[in-house]
């Protein structure tokens, strides 16, 4: 068991992360348990069977039944030991120069990261996350490792303010001032305004001053038309490769699935469209989305690397562009998901006036790049 350090003791990990951890396992262990319940029941029947041939079905039964419960206990009881094991070695440190982070039960992983290499802060909620009140706090740098291994997940909503203040001051100042291991989250919160300045003045860049076009609906829900009928016509061959008659699918079946997932995608986008924001901050860029799962990215001036406007074929017609900004975390990941703010949606006078000011914060004469 490893000793908290000061400041795990000053930002603690959520009781609920525990909770969260059975959850999360509870169908995978209720499966498992239903399938050694199964086979084990055959052998124990065919013995009460064999004694009792009238009890024969109702044995079945009851012999499953309590099998899958006892397995499930077990494996639960199992599983939760190990989750408290993880909990209590999970173990994390702030120096002067970098983070560190430690977890693992058998296999123990260890990562330290530079404040000086760290590109973004984003916070983010799953499902469970949402039902349970509790936040993940990531860090990339630019390597992969760093958006494996680099987070601090399951704690309260105040720890992750909190956490999140301090590593982007961190990542302003370096080791020069660092946040007081000794401060109380209140103090932590308070020190925003030690960030040092590079950004516009707040509310100004903002999804209220910028919103995403209607016009840009048009083009998703264009887009989803294509979706829709890939899935429908992947669905459908799936069903219609068997040879029960139950799987046949008419046209008029597919034109039914068909319509149920171009309406799940459209509300699906109405829904994105509804909780996207994003706003120049004086510190750092902070942008908001997700659906289902809830993402809050903090990407500071210092760390962007490449700012374009981009215009697709019928984002031309319609006279609309894509802002997209990067750091250099994004090129060590498949999608770029922790590090590229993608600002839709937006007239191109408007898009151009987004590109303008971040060049004239990051003091580029030239940063823009359209493509067809």
């Amino acid at each position: 068991m490893n000793t908290p350090s000061p400041f795990e003791l000053q930002h603690p990990l959520s009781p609920k992360k525990f909770q969260k951890k059975l959850i999360s396992r509870s169908l995978i262990i209720l499966f498992a348990s239903i399938v050694l319940g199964g086979v084990s029941t055959i052998p124990i029947t065919a013995m009460v069977v064999s004694r009792q041939p009238q009890n024969g079905l109702g044995a079945f039964l009851w012999i499953s039944v309590l099998l899958i419960i006892a397995f499930f206990a077990l494996i639960m009881s199992l599983y939760g030991a190990y989750v408290s094991a993880y909990i209590r070695r999970y173990y994390y440190d702030a120096s002067e120069q970098f983070l560190t982070i430690q977890k693992g039960v058998f296999a123990p992983t260890e990562i330290h990261v530079p404040y000086v290499k760290i590109q973004d802060v984003y916070v983010d909620q799953d499902i469970l996350d949402r039902l349970l009140g509790i936040y993940d706090v990531h860090i990339a740098s630019a390597t992969v490792t760093s958006g494996i291994e680099a987070h601090i997940d399951g704690v309260d909503p105040a720890v992750a303010e909190a956490l999140k203040i301090f590593l982007l001051n961190k990542i302003q100042y370096g080791s020069a001032q660092p946040l007081s291991q000794t401060a109380s989250v209140s103090a932590a919160q308070s020190s925003t305004q030690q960030v040092i300045a590079q950004g516009p003045q707040a509310g100004r860049y903002t999804t209220k001053n910028y919103p995403i076009a209607n016009g840009w609906l048009v083009a998703a829900f264009a887009a989803n038309i294509f979706t829709a009928a890939l899935y429908s016509i992947i669905i459908w061959g799936f069903f219609l490769g068997k040879h029960t008659s139950i799987f046949t699918v008419s046209i008029g079946q597919f034109v039914m699935v068909y319509a149920i997932l171009y309406i799940g995608l459209a509300i699906w986008t109405l829904l994105w469209k509804a909780t996207f924001s994003f706003e120049f901050l004086p510190q750092f860029i902070l942008m908001k989305d997700g659906v289902l799962k809830r993402e809050e990215k903090h990407v500071p001036y210092r760390t962007l690397q490449n700012v374009l406007l981009k215009q697709g074929l019928i984002e031309r017609i319609l006279g609309l562009s894509t802002v997209i900004i990067e750091n250099a975390a994004m090129a060590t990941t498949k999608t770029g998901r922790a590090s590229r703010i993608t600002i839709p949606g937006q007239p191109i006078d408007k898009g151009n006036e987004l590109v303008n000011e971040l060049n004239r914060i990051l003091g580029q004469t030239s940063g823009q790049g359209t493509g067809l």
